[in-house]
């Protein structure tokens, strides 16, 4: 029965450390790489539309002044699009996405490049030039580099919430197992309290019952169990030898109330005769005396007619012959 706990436990434990280090994994997988994925991601997202709306604010700006602050934050998108570029290659992204990654970077050069026109006529005041570029040439690109960073979105969160759904599927399991394992240790647990109670605690009661008997006298009933080589065998067995001195001490009580028993029959028979003996004794030595009288009286002719004993007889036939 331990064997079979120790067996069930450690299968539950294997299986517990197996998941456990999954979901580990899943989790560590969503912080380290899927979410940071995501927001580097929509990072770029806003980098991008940072670079379009510059090259609008570009064109609409009247003032120097806010024509070199849209050129400055063209600049600083575009220097935060190539760090996202290259955090999220440090992420070990899949092939898939780098080369999305890769087509974004390339189509954003493409959409800068053109945008170098588009600030050129816009520093000269040529708003309907620069609006034609911005509406037509540049639309290509920036929709390239915008579907492709949708795709790097789409992927990205896919991949955390594929690790999401793993974590969850195996939490689910692991939950699913503990259930299962508590429910398997409770029926172990009950099927150890049964094999103790029939096979420990029942012949310990049924040995008690057999020594109150064998107390109260009663030495025939066997002790039940005395064949068992457990120690409630060995219990058994050394009631047992109490049972058998018990029978033996019983034998020779009986015998010695036999012997006893004819000793005094053996008395009384005795007694007995000694009785008729003296009797017998009693009633010749009264006839010898009466006959003796009825001679000393004279009458020699006398004799005794009354029979004595037979050990006696021979002395009224000894006198009636005198």
């Amino acid at each position: 029965m331990l064997i079979l706990l120790g067996m069930a436990f450690a299968g539950f434990a294997t299986f517990a450390v197996n998941r456990l280090g999954a979901i580990e994994h899943d989790l560590t997988f969503i912080a380290t790489n899927a979410m940071p994925s995501v927001l580097t991601v929509k990072d770029i997202e806003v980098q991008v539309t940072s670079i379009r709306n510059g090259y609008r604010s570009h064109i609409l700006r009247g003032d120097a002044e806010g024509k070199a602050n849209a050129a400055k934050g063209i600049d600083a998108a575009w220097t935060a699009v190539v760090e996202d570029a290259n955090k999220f290659r440090s992420l070990d992204p899949t092939a898939q996405e780098d080369g999305l990654l890769k087509s974004v970077e390339d189509q954003m050069k493409s959409y800068i490049s053109l945008g170098a026109r588009v600030l050129a006529l816009s520093e000269l005041d040529d708003i309907q030039g620069a609006n034609e570029i911005l509406r037509t040439e540049m639309v290509k690109p920036a929709d390239a580099a915008k579907a492709a960073l949708s795709q790097l979105v789409e992927i990205s969160m896919k991949g955390a919430a594929g690790a999401h759904d793993n974590a969850k599927t195996a939490y689910q399991r692991t939950l699913t197992v503990t259930y299962l394992a508590i429910g398997l240790l409770a029926v172990i647990i009950s099927a150890a309290v049964w094999f103790t109670i029939s096979s420990i605690a029942n012949p310990i009661h049924t040995i008690t019952d057999s020594m109150n008997k064998l107390a109260r006298g009663d030495a025939d009933t066997a002790i039940p169990y005395a064949g068992r080589t457990d120690e409630i065998g060995e219990m058994a067995a050394a009631v047992e030898v109490f049972r058998t001195n018990a029978v033996e001490n019983r034998r020779l009580e009986q015998e010695t109330a036999h012997q006893r028993s004819q000793t005094e029959e053996q008395r009384r028979r005795t007694a007995e005769q000694e009785r008729v003996r003296a009797e017998a004794m009693a009633k010749a030595t009264a006839g010898l005396a009466g006959g003796l009288k009825q001679l000393s009286s004279g009458n020699l002719t006398f004799q005794l007619s009354e029979a004595f004993a037979d050990e006696f007889e021979s002395l009224r036939a000894d006198f009636n012959q005198a």
